[in-house]
């Protein structure tokens, strides 16, 4: 059997309808692609990455968008991060590990 010409060989991205629904597409993108990383940190026991009883994960905006958010600009994962924050969805922090570290990380 061939593969369609339009369908691509990459992991998808899952988004449950209802979130899509509350948050809009692109938010419930991010907000369940966050979801799925932190439970991979997790599930790897990455302690580096647990601070305060929390897991964190962290990517710079350039990295965001080159490996998992393709489609939207730096400045919309950057905007669509922040509205995430402030609807209390997700936390961040910069600095976990250093304070010179600029590094935005999420949980």
């Amino acid at each position: 059997m061939t593969q369609a010409a339009h369908l691509l060989s990459e992991p998808p991205m899952l988004v449950y309808p209802s979130l899509a629904r509350i948050l809009g597409i692109n938010k419930a993108i991010m907000f369940q692609q966050l979801h799925f990383l932190l439970n991979m940190t997790k599930t790897s026991r990455n302690t580096h990455n647990f601070l305060d009883g929390r897991w964190w994960v962290y990517n710079s905006y350039p990295q965001w968008r080159e490996e998992h958010f393709v489609w939207l600009s730096e400045s919309s994962i950057k905007n669509l991060f922040n509205e995430l924050e402030k609807e209390g969805l997700i936390l961040s922090r910069q600095g976990i590990k250093n304070p010179t570290d600029r590094r935005k990380w999420y949980s």
